[in-house]
């Protein structure tokens, strides 16, 4: 397992993450049941980046991942995600107070006395301005709760300017998408000097073929995104499919090292809902970075097929601010 140093930090992380929220959640085939086994099995593999956020199963994937890493504290790298508030909830903003609660209470669902990144989560521009609340995430590095401090973007992509001013105002870490179809605003925001933790590496499931056929269900987390926009980005990755099978490369595989491949990305962090994707997603990354031949063929890809669809999910983001 390669591992990456996380800037301005002095740890280093595996460039392979894992997320609580799929672990534990239904919504993208995971259960809380086995959640504490797959973090467990993933140590083995020498994974030691974990993403979690206090509102994952209201708390119960900061529970689980204490539980599992509880005598491997030292071992690990715990991003954790405070101060979610629905987009369409305009009244109730965060203030530094609610934040102080929210990362206690975290710490204590963890059994941890810090995180090493704390991050603001999918918060608005107002948010990232407000001096007030970026004063109180830096304390948290100054008494010792948190190692660096950093902002996830979204939902969806289409958050540049946001991502900028994060940057500007001191924040040293984002979290953010982008992926072989989704390249936009990831690629400007990986010229940014500061941590990035990539998601969604896969595209709503459209470049991992163990995932097709792409269906309608509205059970699965990938109901958010537009099911006409999923069905097409499908037959727009056909050609790139047939391209990889003669070169004995998979979409899912080539989702992977294509954005591990960037030397500005930290870690990337696909949904993992089981042990089997663990280990596959190992093997997948294990071949490194992609090859320029293939880079080559990505980026005709991108320009002949995919760029529309980024363009689409890009103005996704507008319902949300």
């Amino acid at each position: 397992m390669e591992y990456r140093k996380i800037p301005h930090t002095k740890k280093e992380t595996s460039v392979l993450g894992i997320g609580t929220w799929s672990v534990i959640s239904p919504e993208w085939g995971g259960s809380p049941e086995r959640a504490e086994e797959i973090i467990r099995n993933s140590l083995e593999y020498d994974v030691n980046l974990f993403d979690t956020a206090d509102v994952y199963g209201n708390g119960i994937g900061d529970k689980v991942l204490g539980k599992a890493i509880s005598t491997k504290r030292d071992r690990v790298v715990i991003i954790e995600k405070i101060g979610f508030v629905p987009h369409n909830v305009r009244k109730d903003r965060l203030s530094p107070e609610v934040l102080d609660k929210r990362l206690k209470d975290a710490l204590r669902r963890l059994n941890t006395d810090y995180v090493d990144i704390l991050m603001l989560h999918n918060p608005i521009m107002d948010d990232i301005t407000n001096g007030d609340i970026y004063e109180f995430m830096k304390s948290t590095v100054e008494d010792g709760y948190a190692e660096s401090i950093g902002v996830a973007l979204g939902p969806t992509i289409g958050w540049l300017e946001e991502g900028i001013e994060s940057s500007k105002r001191g924040y040293l870490a984002l979290e953010h998408i982008y992926n072989v179809i989704e390249r936009k605003p990831g690629e400007d925001l990986l010229k940014l000097n500061v941590a990035h933790f990539i998601r969604v590496p896969h595209a709503s499931d459209v470049l991992d073929e163990t995932k097709w056929p792409i269906e309608e269900n509205h059970t699965l987390h990938r109901r958010y995104k537009n099911l006409e926009w999923l069905i097409r980005a499908s037959e727009a990755v056909k050609e790139l499919k047939d391209f990889l099978s003669v070169r004995g490369m998979s979409l899912s595989e080539v989702a992977l090292r294509f954005v591990i491949t960037n030397l500005a990305v930290t870690s990337v962090i696909p949904n993992i809902s089981s042990i089997s994707d663990i280990r596959r997603f190992v093997t997948e990354i294990e071949k490194g970075k992609l090859d320029e031949e293939t880079l080559s063929f990505l980026k005709n890809q991108y320009d002949k097929k995919f760029k529309p669809l980024n363009q689409e999910s890009i103005r996704e983001t507008e319902l949300y601010k």
